[in-house]
């Protein structure tokens, strides 16, 4: 398959995804401050429902197109073991096929998506999802409208409601459009985490963390490092490092002034550290960017990274080292391109990188950002290249004399992101003096400040 669209296809659903919650956000806040503006709430309920059925075709498009590339790998496959020559040469002929479908169908979405392919596979036509309509009784129309949307889960936009212009319940002639025939997610699962002050929604993100991923290794833990991992405490991970107040074990929320350094330290224990433990079998990779909401700048930043250290991960288990150099040299990149320049524009080998600035995300946001990036490096990268004897270099900066691009160890950067040396390279080239203070200090006083702030908020609204 074509990486280069697959990318541009799931950047596009997480576009629509943010793009559907942001519509829900404001449809609840419609909802709270104009009750009684039913027409209001409805023209953003179909706004959501547009969103809801771009997504849904995008999302078939990328599932026929995998299908298309599995159906064609699978038929090679079979032509390559059969030694039946009249099944050999009907098999052939549908490899063929298969094949020109690929094309086809790659060639279509490269152009939708706008993707240059240097030439891959593709699959076959597209079917659009259908949506059944229905009419409600009149006369009760006022209350079903007002009350339908709950926009439970990352689809939960269950009803979308149409032609409510006029204000008198006798008129009301409304057509409702079922989506519930589409895909049921399981609880927790991305694209179900839209709302991190939703305790429902973090709970059940925290379940499916705990099962999906650290029931995998648990068990083979100490006592004490088991302690570590519950879904209560993934919980309040997941609300500190989203700059919201933890629970404690009666449900009240709480703050004392080493909550970040706890939480953000808690996170890389056990997203970093226990996943690559030495008493484990193998390496076990837990996408950071799941502690974030789904479909969010902060989520999708954090999950180039994940992909990343997942192949690290898996290059490590199967002592691939080729394919672990590739994972760590993008890393380096990013973590050059995105952290030391700030996402500065650039051309590599002639075409445009796509690289991203975590300075754009919201303040409170930049520590699990930071953590995402960097927490896993040690026990993923520095252990390889310590037990490979094999650091990864990368191009990194120009040689103003010579006119050529100067390696630099993608050990070497993160240390110089750690540790405060990179983090200033724009300053400096521009003559500014700058402390040497890594960014990570900053970030995690912008997130201690928003919880303290939320708490004395909270502790006012007591009083009052």
């Amino acid at each position: 398959m074509n990486e280069s669209l697959i990318k541009a296809i799931k950047s596009t659903m997480s576009s629509q995804l943010e793009k559907f919650t942001l519509l829900k956000k404001e449809y609840e806040m419609v909802k709270k401050t104009e009750p009684t503006n039913i027409q209001a709430q409805n023209e953003i309920a179909i706004k959501a429902q547009d969103v809801l059925n771009d997504y849904n075709t995008t999302k078939a498009e990328l599932t026929k197109y995998e299908k298309s590339y599995s159906d064609y790998v699978n038929l090679c496959g079979a032509q390559s073991i059969e030694s039946d020559e009249r099944k050999s040469k009907e098999l052939e002929k549908a490899v063929s096929e298969a094949y020109d479908n690929l094309i086809k169908l790659e060639d279509e979405l490269a152009e939708k998506y706008d993707v240059t392919i240097e030439r891959e596979v593709e699959p076959i036509e597209e079917e659009e999802e259908e949506y059944t309509t229905e009419k409600p009784k009149k006369g009760t129309a006022k209350k079903i409208i007002a009350g339908v949307l709950a926009f439970a889960t990352a689809f939960g936009l269950g009803y979308c409601l149409r032609g409510c212009s006029d204000n008198r319940i006798s008129n009301y002639n409304t057509a409702i459009v079922d989506t519930t025939n589409q895909e049921e997610k399981e609880p927790g699962e991305y694209g179900t985490f839209l709302d991190v002050t939703d305790n429902e929604q973090v709970n059940a993100r925290a379940n499916y963390l705990y099962n999906t991923y650290f029931e995998q290794f648990r068990s083979k833990l100490t006592p004490t490092e088991q302690e570590m991992i519950t879904p209560e405490k993934i919980a309040n991970i997941i609300r500190v490092a989203n700059g919201e107040l933890p629970l404690d074990s009666e449900g009240n929320k709480y703050y004392d002034a080493n909550l970040t350094d706890d939480y953000i330290q808690a996170l890389t224990k056990i997203t970093a550290d226990l996943p690559s433990s030495p008493t484990l079998d193998k390496i076990y990779h837990v996408p950071t960017h799941l502690f974030a909401v789904d479909g969010s700048d902060l989520s999708n930043f954090m999950m180039r990274y994940d992909e990343d250290y997942a192949k690290i991960a898996d290059a490590r288990n199967n002592r691939d080292g080729e394919k672990a150099q590739a994972a760590i040299a993008s890393l380096g990149q990013k973590l050059w391109y995105e952290w030391s320049l700030q996402g500065m524009n650039y051309e590599i080998d002639g075409k445009k990188t796509d690289y991203k600035s975590p300075f754009d995300l919201p303040a409170s946001q930049r520590a699990l950002a930071l953590n995402g990036a960097v927490a896993k490096y040690g026990p993923f990268v520095f252990e390889y290249n310590l037990n490979a004897m094999q650091p990864v270099c990368i191009d990194a900066c120009v040689d103003y004399y010579s006119k050529t691009m100067k390696q630099l160890t993608v050990n070497e950067i993160f240390i110089g992101v750690t540790s405060g040396e990179y983090d200033t390279v724009i300053a400096k080239a521009a003559g500014i003096e700058v402390d040497k203070e890594p960014d990570s200090i900053a970030f995690d006083q912008d997130l201690r400040d928003q919880l303290e702030f939320k708490y004395r908020e909270l502790k006012q609204m007591t009083l009052k």
